[in-house]
């Protein structure tokens, strides 16, 4: 069920956007088993751990999708094991 909102999603963003010239920035952090990258004002996070981490990176941001609907939205996200939520961060500074 999620897959098909994540294609809305996607969809609904590129039909509204044009991408040239937007910078897609991915990255991996090996400590939290966290892979993550941003495009445009997405920030889409995927734990590959086996337990649940926090993601700063997402402090602020409007979760607009998770594969998992225990994603915890307090002042500093947590995104749990083998799970996928997908933020929208405008103005917001991500590292990467």
């Amino acid at each position: 069920e999620w897959y098909r909102r994540f294609s809305e999603v996607r969809r609904g963003r590129l039909l509204a956007q044009d991408d040239e010239g937007a910078d897609t920035n991915a990255w991996y952090d090996n400590a939290r088993r966290l892979l993550a990258y941003t495009h445009r004002d997405l920030l889409v996070c995927c734990n590959l751990g086996e337990e649940a981490i926090l993601v700063p990176e997402a402090a602020g941001a409007s979760l607009l999708l998770s594969s998992d609907e225990a994603v915890c939205v307090d002042a500093t996200p947590a995104l749990n094991a083998d799970s996928v939520a997908i933020w929208s961060v405008t103005k917001h500074s991500i590292p990467g």
